[in-house]
């Protein structure tokens, strides 16, 4: 009697710990420029870093997606119990990934699914990844997101990417000037000005656009948009301006919220302050599904505002952010 309860709990435990045994191989690779986690997600999907949690942006934004960081925390299950609470005492399943990481999960069907994963990072973390979606697109997906969950691991020093140059050491040897306002942009770019907007590209015969709210990049293609004041800039964000109360905090907000309407961007956004040149000036990142956009913003004495907006392929933003930068610094208008 006593080998028959033993050998039921035996294999309880191995049911309840067995590993899902599907998982799909991911192309695509995300290292944190921090060094604190890489992973690998599908072609087609985005990864954006945004206050201390990792998003994903996905095609028609089907499903949402989302990975939170858990200090102080290294035991999966224990992580999931507030998350049990707030889905009134969900059940939480332990389970091994089809690599053999143990985890744990939550799975709430309603009017969406709900979708809670939890895995050990190190000894003192844990990650849990958040799905709110549909019920087909996460049966779906969930072999994406076991395959994105057994990716997970901490980056060596082998696996961080090269140093991207800092904004000082870019150097900018050709010049724009109209009037008194001037700036400087990489010697072998092209430039191309229409009503008081000026475009460069890094490919020839690209700068010379019309008059589009934006532009969209073509693969391999980088472009830098200058607005010198507020009366150059784009119909809609021009009206949204005209006869308010001009400040850094509020043309950047309008700017972010045109370029929003106009590029399809599906994540929030947050600019920081900086000091840029002898400038005050507002640094924002935008991400999109077709483009990412570093939108700068530069406050300049008798309330003028110069904004520089770069807009490169999806995924390329932080190879291009310390050029924008250098352009950025670079704004002059002589009194």
């Amino acid at each position: 009697m006593k080998k028959l309860v033993f050998g039921a709990v035996i294999l309880s435990l191995l049911l309840v710990f067995a590993p899902l045994t599907s998982a799909q191989q991911l192309p695509e690779s995300y290292i944190d420029p921090d060094g604190t986690l890489m992973l690998n997600y599908p072609r087609g999907w985005r990864v954006v870093k945004s206050d201390g949690r990792y998003e994903f942006i996905i095609p028609n934004d089907r499903f949402s997606l989302a990975l939170f960081v858990n200090e102080f925390d290294d035991d999966p299950i224990e992580s999931l119990e507030l998350w049990s609470s707030v889905e009134d005492d969900a059940e939480i399943e332990p389970f091994l990934t089809p690599g053999g990481k143990t985890a744990a999960r939550i799975i709430v069907h309603s009017y969406l699914t709900t979708a809670y994963y939890a895995i050990s990072l190190d000894d003192e973390t844990t990650l849990t990844l958040l799905f709110i979606g549909g019920r087909g697109d996460h049966s779906f997906q969930e072999e994406n997101l076991l395959g994105l969950l057994d990716s997970i691991a901490v980056p060596g020093a082998s696996d961080m990417p090269a140093e991207i140059e800092s904004a000082a050491a870019i150097e900018l040897s050709a010049n724009y000037e109209q009037g008194n306002f001037s700036f400087a942009y990489p010697e072998d770019w092209f430039y191309g000005a229409y009503q008081g907007k000026v475009a460069i590209s890094n490919i020839q015969g690209r700068a010379q656009y019309r008059e589009p709210e934006y532009v969209v990049v073509n693969t391999g293609e980088t472009v830098v948009l200058v607005y010198p004041d507020i009366a150059s800039l784009p119909g809609l964000s021009r009206r949204l301006l005209e006869g308010d109360d001009l400040s850094l905090d509020n043309v950047s907000t309008i700017m972010a919220i045109s370029l929003l309407v106009e590029g399809g961007t599906t994540m929030d956004f947050d600019g920081e302050t900086l000091e840029i040149g002898n400038y005050e000036a507002m640094v924002t990142p935008l991400f999109s599904e077709k483009e990412d956009y570093l939108l700068i913003v530069l406050e300049l004495p008798e309330d003028r505002y110069v904004t520089v907006i770069g807009v490169v392929e999806p995924g390329e933003l932080a190879d291009f952010e310390n050029t924008f930068l250098a352009i950025a610094e670079s704004v002059a208008v002589a009194e």
